[in-house]
């Protein structure tokens, strides 16, 4: 999925924040932070990351996105992939 991102550096994680899903379209994911802000991201059609979107959106999980760039994140809320750990 080319719309994840990785992680940022060390420092650099302050616009790392929670969100839920609240909308999913085959090319935008809207997604609202704790404080209520909307957040809308862009993807290319891609039926694993809709249905992946769509599961989210069912179980109101929280999801960590980058605020800035407006995008998801790859790793999670974790730093350092766990394949560096394997």
């Amino acid at each position: 999925m080319n719309d994840l991102k990785t992680p940022p550096r060390t420092g650099q994680t302050d616009h790392i924040v929670p969100a839920q899903v609240v909308k999913v379209t085959e090319r935008v994911i809207t997604l609202k932070t704790q404080n209520n802000q909307v957040i809308k991201i862009k993807h290319k059609k891609d039926k694993l990351l809709t249905q992946t979107m769509l599961d989210l959106l069912r179980t109101k999980l929280w999801i960590p996105v980058n605020l800035t760039l407006h995008k998801l994140l790859k790793y999670d809320w974790i730093q350092t992939p766990s394949l560096q750990y394997s």
